[in-house]
């Protein structure tokens, strides 16, 4: 806290912002962990090394969505349990296969849809 009006101001709307963010994050995480049940996954099979197409694109998938829901991407790959540079490959990935992939489009669908 400092003398200035202006200066406590924006530091409690600071604070609100990351109260705000963290809980988004949670969130996000609940219903990522959700949707891939829904999917017919469980969240530990999901998070095995196991390459299967079907689980890479759904990583590809929630990658994709944590990190447009504020978390970077050392947070996701601690979730995910993949090295923060595979969550890159991964949203870069699914950026570039997602306009010409209908089986990659068919799966975001599904789980943005639950």
């Amino acid at each position: 806290m400092t003398n200035s009006f202006w200066l406590n101001v924006g530091y409690y709307f600071d604070a609100n912002a990351k109260l705000h963010k963290k809980v988004l994050k949670q969130d996000a995480l609940r219903i990522s962990k959700d949707s891939v049940v829904v999917l017919d996954y469980t969240w530990e099979e999901f998070t095995t090394p196991c390459r299967i197409r079907e689980l890479t694109d759904l990583r590809k998938v929630v990658a994709n969505y944590l990190y447009k829901r504020h978390m970077t991407y050392h947070e996701i790959g601690g979730h995910l349990k993949l090295d923060h540079s595979t969550v890159v490959y991964h949203k870069k990935t699914f950026e570039e296969m997602l306009p010409y992939d209908i089986e990659l489009q068919k799966l975001n669908y599904q789980f943005n849809k639950l």
